[in-house]
């Protein structure tokens, strides 16, 4: 006779599941991204189910930057509709510091990273102490940063009587003006009055013919980096009305030539180049048009 009891179906899998069923490996229980996996470009972001549709849908990881996941969080209150619920994932990338960076000190003296030298190149003190940056010294007159360079003197002579100064602006220092406070410490620890030293050639080992003013002062690391700004394109995306090139760095587009850089052109006598850039490389298209009516004829 026919068995009694509970039923089951084998619901057999599409060939498109399979696929899904490989990147479901490499994603967490719930279909996000595992904390601290290395994401690649192609790699899988998150899998969603569709309910609607029966299919499950992977969105990749699209930058060729790679990052690592940092953080997981499901964003919505007790009341809300589990639809509703925001996952935001944070991601982080690991960075060296690479020409065209961003750095600035406390006071505002920002600059770009110029020059990446080695160590064994760099310039050295009598006690061999090599700095880790080297600043342009015509960048005090124009920005008058003068706070930091006081700052350098306190953190020198707090550094050689291992204390920590409380350096409040435009006050004097226990009675005394704040810069001939600090170099008359710096002298009694043997230094400068103004902190300068004599250096020495990292690559000929003579000493520098000139007095150099170092010291320690902190310094940050700004967000704006050379890899999320560079932008270069030959061909590419057009848009459709203007026939000019896309702008924005995501989809591929073209660096906005404006009407200083072609007075540039027009003043150093680069006609043709200037036809080139505008022209030739911009918005030139071809089309038919109506000789009696000249309305423009559409293909």
């Amino acid at each position: 006779g026919v068995k009694s009891g509970p039923k089951y179906k084998l619901l057999r899998n599409s060939k498109a599941s399979k696929k899904a069923q490989r990147d479901l490996e490499t994603v967490d229980k719930d279909g996000l991204p595992k904390i601290g996996r290395l994401m690649s470009k192609g790699d899988p972001e998150r899998v969603v189910f569709d309910t609607l549709k029966r299919k499950t849908k992977t969105a990749k990881y699209k930058d060729t930057e790679k990052a690592r996941i940092e953080t997981v969080r499901l964003c919505g209150n007790d009341n809300s509709n589990p639809d509703n619920i925001t996952v935001n994932t944070t991601i982080r990338y690991s960075r060296n510091p690479v020409i065209g960076d961003k750095f600035s000190s406390r006071h505002g003296q920002k600059g770009v990273l110029s020059v990446l030298w080695p160590q064994i190149d760099m310039p050295f003190t009598e006690s061999g102490i090599t700095p880790d940056l080297i600043i342009n010294p015509h960048a005090f007159p124009s920005r008058m940063t003068m706070g930091m360079l006081i700052e350098s003197m306190a953190a020198k002579s707090g550094s050689l009587r291992g204390e920590f100064k409380t350096v409040e602006t435009f006050q004097k220092y226990e009675g005394d003006d704040i810069v001939d406070h600090f170099g008359k410490e710096l002298l009694k620890n043997g230094y400068n009055y103004y902190g300068n030293e004599v250096m020495y050639s990292g690559i000929y080992g003579t000493p520098l013919k000139v007095d150099i003013f170092i010291g320690v002062v902190y310094y940050q690391r700004l967000r704006h980096m050379v890899s999320d700004k560079s932008q270069a394109r030959s061909t590419g995306a057009n848009d459709v009305l203007t026939h000019q090139p896309v702008k924005g760095r995501k989809k591929g587009g073209g660096i906005r030539f404006g009407e200083m850089e072609r007075d540039s052109m027009l003043a150093h006598g680069a006609s043709y180049c200037l036809n080139d850039r505008l022209f030739r490389s911009s918005d030139y298209s071809e089309g038919f048009v109506c000789q009696k009516c000249g309305s423009v004829l559409s293909c």
